[in-house]
């Protein structure tokens, strides 16, 4: 099992939407979406460190609609230019969660995209962001950020193909 690691403690200024009870709580490790331990505490991690992060950087507070699904291809939010169940469900949560406007999306590409194609993973990719930047709350200009698999030669068991073509070429985000 993996488990968090770093530091663990929680901010007021960093907090989450909670999608079941329809409110923002303060982001904590242990509780949804930021599992303690567990195949997805990993990408998890990213995401509360990085809000943690921009609260320390910027002095603002930070607020996150997500959608962590672990083990989930991109094709569960777009096959090619198929909207997808996953693509659904985090847009209806942002739509619930009232934010005015998304300052950041951060896409945690994890690793069963591994045999995806570049051109199928491309396609798709291109469809989340053409889609999320017709959204109200979404402007043109807001930054999509791709973190992605590590390599071998950084500790990884695989080779990330598909994603990993895609999230280590330049994407000026300005695209669809």
């Amino acid at each position: 099992s993996i488990s968090f690691v770093g530091d663990t403690a929680r901010s007021a200024n960093v907090r989450v939407w909670d999608w079941i009870l329809k409110n923002w709580r303060i982001a904590t490790v242990g509780k949804s979406p930021f599992p303690q331990s567990g195949t997805s505490s990993t990408s998890a991690s990213v995401a509360f460190y990085l809000g943690r992060k921009i609260n320390e950087l910027t002095g603002k507070q930070v607020k996150y609609v997500t959608h962590f699904k672990p083990s989930t291809a991109i094709s569960g939010w777009f096959n090619g230019a198929t909207r997808g169940t996953q693509m659904d469900s985090v847009l209806i949560k942002a739509t619930e969660s009232g934010v005015p406007r998304i300052d950041l999306f951060v896409w945690i590409q994890g690793e069963q995209d591994n045999a995806s194609s570049y051109i199928t993973y491309n396609t798709s990719w291109d469809s989340i962001k053409a889609t999320l930047r017709r959204q109200a709350y979404f402007k043109l200009t807001t930054p999509i950020v791709a973190v992605g698999m590590p390599q071998v030669s950084q500790g990884a068991k695989n080779t990330w193909q598909g994603a990993d073509k895609l999230l280590r070429a330049y994407d000026t985000n300005t695209g669809p």
